[in-house]
C-alpha cells in the first residue's frame, strides 16, 4: 500500500472494512429508531416496515428510505386529522 493509506488492521479486518461495518451498523440502528417513532395512518404499516428493516438489516434500511412513506404523505395525513370537524356537545 501507499504511505497515505497504511495497512492498519482491527482483528482480521483492515481499518476501512471495520469503519464500513460500524457506519452500516449505526445507519441500521438509526433507521430502526426512525421507523419506530414515525406516525403513520395505519399502525400496521409501521410494524411491517420494522419487520422489513430488522430482518433485512442494511438492505431493509435502503428499501425503507427508497420505498417507505414520504414526509409529504405523512404531513398530509396529519393535516387531515387536525381539520376534522369537532363533535357537538
Amino acid at each position: 500500500m501507499s504511505r497515505l493509506f497504511p495497512e492498519i488492521q482491527i482483528g482480521a479486518l483492515p481499518l476501512w472494512a471495520a469503519l464500513l461495518v460500524v457506519v452500516a451498523l449505526v445507519g441500521w440502528l438509526w433507521s430502526v429508531v426512525i421507523v419506530a417513532k414515525e406516525k403513520t395512518k395505519d399502525p400496521f404499516d409501521r410494524v411491517a416496515w420494522l419487520m422489513v428493516v430488522l430482518s433485512l438489516n442494511v438492505f431493509g434500511t435502503l428499501l425503507y428510505f427508497f420505498f417507505g412513506p414520504k414526509k409529504e404523505e405523512l404531513q398530509e395525513s396529519e393535516g387531515d386529522s387536525s381539520q376534522a370537524p369537532l363533535a357537538s356537545r
